[in-house]
């Protein structure tokens, strides 16, 4: 899990290292774990529906009227590297802007 996830605020360019993928979180489980955290590390977490087969299952029961997704996948990243946005490869750049 060696992939880099990069951020920019238009000045500083942040570069984090994926450390962890979760698959499948239930919402409830992903809430009461942000309440867990640990602060010390500068950590960054993306965050997304899932939408498995069973999702689209309930929204095809509801007659396509609830597209409430309960689970999530999460990638959670720990910061590596800071630099000015002037400093970064313009390959990194280009696709942060």
């Amino acid at each position: 899990m060696n992939q880099a996830i990069y951020l920019s605020d238009s000045q500083t360019v942040y570069e984090y290292k994926v450390t962890k993928l979760s698959y499948g979180i239930p919402v409830t489980t992903y809430e009461a774990g942000l309440t867990q955290s640990d602060t010390s590390k500068s950590t960054i977490n993306l965050i997304a529906c899932l939408e498995d087969d069973a999702f689209w299952a309930q929204v095809k029961r509801s007659g396509y009227t609830n597209f409430k997704a309960d689970k999530r996948i999460v990638l959670t990243g720990q910061l590596v590297n800071q630099k000015p946005l002037n400093e970064i490869d313009t390959k990194i750049k280009q696709q942060l802007q």
